[in-house]
């Protein structure tokens, strides 16, 4: 890898050093880019920076492979949450676009998919979150019989961005190559892509996903939510900054939609006595809440009851907090599902299954709780 980039690093690293360049960019858009740029330059030169080698660190990133393949792997609400992210390519094409692409799909997946990976073959290997992708990486070409369990959890999850993509990329393919060229189509449709969709790739991950490997914690599944708070805070101010209306106005449908959606799959409902207004704007705050950094998912997490704690430490504390007070019940319950979650066994969807199973709904499933 730095045999291949060191030209170009070094290359940029030389631009973006000018004093007349800075100046430019600080001008522009503010002095933040020329550190961003900076961290991106570096984190393209060093692609694993993310990840740490000390035997402690090197544990910690062991659990937390085993933690996310725990909760990702065979959800299928996880896989469902994919394919709202589609309607934030809205700020880059029309409903029209992304509908006729939709329908591209539906007649032909396959055809679909390889006209997309053969234009930009980024999107046939990208990666959707740092914890998934370490799973992937770790599992690649091992026999273990978890690690093929753990990569057959995740494929589906894979797959459901991958159809998210697939069809927002060629919306706004289409909707450029006409005007603007093959080259510059592609160029907007990876753009719009990398701005929009989760991403795991270090050079295109915020700053504050590369800093440690107690922080890795605390951001976990949370690069979609980062993508959500770019749009509000930096993509839609700077387009109304600019002048724009028209590209800003549908930013802001997409979120709307997202949110709707995201909404309706968390509470596993539609509105029923609220009205769509109330509804939607439950929906658009919920998820401005939740993609604020580090805090947001917390609130939610707490709005709803729940502490979010670190497995590895919540989990053993409560089982030892259950033996001190002698409930050996709650200490086997609790020891047996820490137990389960740090070796990487799918309890989440275990649990649905067995309470599909016990209640006889299938839509436990999904997280529909039967009358």
């Amino acid at each position: 890898h730095y045999i291949a980039h060191a030209r170009y690093v070094a290359r940029l690293n030389r631009i973006f050093d000018r004093p007349d360049i800075k100046a430019a960019i600080k001008a522009s858009f503010g002095d933040q880019y020329n550190r961003y740029l900076k961290d991106y330059i570096r984190r393209l030169a060093v692609p694993h920076i993310y990840r740490a080698y000390g035997d402690l660190d090197s544990l910690s990133r062991k659990l937390r492979r085993n933690v996310a393949a725990a909760y990702l792997a065979f959800n299928l609400i996880t896989w469902g949450k994919q394919l709202p992210s589609l309607a934030l390519y809205l700020g880059d094409c029309t409903a029209g676009d992304l509908i006729a692409s939709a329908l591209e799909y539906a007649r032909n997946p396959k055809a679909l998919m390889d006209k997309v990976w053969s234009k930009d073959p980024e999107m046939k290997y990208r990666l959707i979150d740092p914890a998934i992708e370490e799973v992937w990486a770790a599992t690649e070409g091992s026999n273990r019989a978890m690690d093929r369990l753990w990569r057959a959890g995740l494929k589906a999850l894979r797959f459901s961005d991958a159809v998210a993509v697939t069809i927002g990329w060629n919306a706004v393919y289409e909707a450029n190559v006409g005007e603007y060229g093959e080259a510059e189509a592609i160029r907007r449709a990876r753009s719009a892509t990398l701005r929009t969709q989760p991403a795991a790739a270090p050079e295109d991950l915020a700053g504050m996903y590369t800093q440690n490997e107690a922080l890795n914690w605390v951001l976990m599944f949370t690069s979609q939510l980062n993508q959500l708070y770019n749009i509000e805070r930096y993509d839609i101010p700077h387009l109304v900054r600019h002048g724009e209306v028209a590209a800003p106005l549908r930013r802001m449908i997409g979120l709307v939609i997202s949110a709707m959606l995201i909404r309706a799959l968390t509470d596993r409902e539609l509105p029923e006595d609220e009205t769509v207004p109330e509804y939607l704007a439950w929906a658009v705050l919920f998820q401005g809440v939740n993609s604020l950094p580090l805090v947001g998912s917390a609130a939610i997490a707490a709005r709803d009851g729940w502490r979010r704690e670190n497995p590895v430490i919540q989990g053993p504390a409560e089982t030892l907090a259950a033996l001190m007070k002698m409930d050996w019940m709650r200490a086997f319950r609790r020891g047996l599902e820490t137990s389960a979650v740090l070796s990487g066994l799918p309890v989440v969807a275990g649990k649905r299954v067995y309470r599909a199973v016990k209640e006889g709904e299938p839509g436990e499933l999904v997280g529909i709780r039967g009358d």
